[in-house]
């Protein structure tokens, strides 16, 4: 099933002044649950403003997902942005239709992409062709030594849709070389989950200023 997130970033205490004619102001206390509540009528109200990016990922050894997911934390940075944090098996056309941006995450798997992302745009490709045309998007590659061919795979189909890319793909080598390494679990370092969290509130800012 896909993962619908929406990220609103608050703090758990703010004083709102309000200025009332011929009254002086009054500071008043507003509960986390009623500014929540609030801020999704606000953007209701204002359905331009809600923009989305799509993170889709493919993650056998967690390597991957943790790049998908700290990408994600980089666009909760902008509370206009919404995220769709998909798994490639569960997501489809109408996921990148309802986007205006996004991240594909993968691992490289015998110096391809893996199966389920190749599976993903598969069952992508032509029901989406000619219509999301211009949109940004970056890519993660979470690679055991190269990464580079499952990065150029992901640029020719994303040329095939005219997207444009924001970033040179982020690619994380984990340097695992026997059956062992490979098949492990994954923990990937803090330096490359920070460029994976930079690329993300790249995406996110240039979505909330309308610059993509």
């Amino acid at each position: 099933m896909a993962v619908f997130q929406t990220y609103l970033s608050f703090r758990a205490e703010r004083e709102v002044f309000l200025d009332i004619p011929s009254t002086r102001k009054l500071q008043v206390k507003i509960s986390p649950f009623v500014r929540c509540f609030a801020a999704a009528g606000l953007l209701w109200l204002n359905p331009r403003r809600m923009k989305t990016i799509l993170i889709v990922f493919h993650s056998n050894t967690g390597g991957t997902y943790q790049m998908a997911e700290a990408a994600a934390k980089g666009a909760a940075s902008e509370p206009e942005i919404r995220i769709d944090f998909t798994d490639a098996a569960d997501a489809g056309p109408s996921n990148l239709l309802q986007a205006s941006a996004y991240i594909f995450a993968t691992p490289e798997n015998l110096a391809m992409m893996s199966g389920v992302m190749k599976h993903f745009f598969d069952r992508t490709y032509y029901p989406v062709l000619d219509r999301i045309v211009g949109r940004p998007y970056a890519t993660l590659v979470c690679a055991g030594s190269d990464g580079e061919n499952a990065a150029r795979q992901i640029h020719r189909i994303a040329a095939g849709w005219r997207l444009k890319p924001i970033a040179e793909p982020i690619i994380v080598c984990t340097h695992a070389q026997t059956p062992e390494a490979i098949l492990a679990p994954k923990q990937i370092g803090e330096f490359d989950l920070k460029r994976c969290e930079e690329v993300g509130a790249t995406l996110a800012s240039g979505l909330a200023l309308d610059i993509y």
